[in-house]
């Protein structure tokens, strides 16, 4: 049998019965977390030379392939390159 009208009851009265679950106590205040420590480990001290070349491009070429593998050949590494106005700066570094 189909009912014209729906029941009377409020929502909460359909719901199943749910138990109330009694609130948990309060939390322990957790110790604080320390911060990382960072640690770095080398081998011995690194002393470095440096060596910058300036050539002026209205009097001279770049280096050659030749030149920057000779000086790599001794151990100096390019770290940056410069170009300035007409003249273009290199940067190297040795580890002594």
């Amino acid at each position: 049998m189909i009912h014209p009208h729906p029941p009377t009851q409020s929502p909460a009265a359909l719901l199943p019965h749910i138990p109330k679950v009694p609130p948990l106590p309060p939390a322990e205040e957790a110790p604080p977390i320390a911060p990382p420590q960072l640690q770095v480990y080398l081998p011995e001290k690194r002393v470095w030379r440096y060596k910058i070349l300036t050539y002026d491009l209205r009097n001279e070429p770049l280096p050659s392939a030749t030149t920057l593998d000779q000086l790599g050949d001794e151990g100096w590494e390019l770290t940056a390159v410069l170009p300035l106005g007409n003249a273009v700066h290199f940067y190297f570094k040795l580890l002594q």
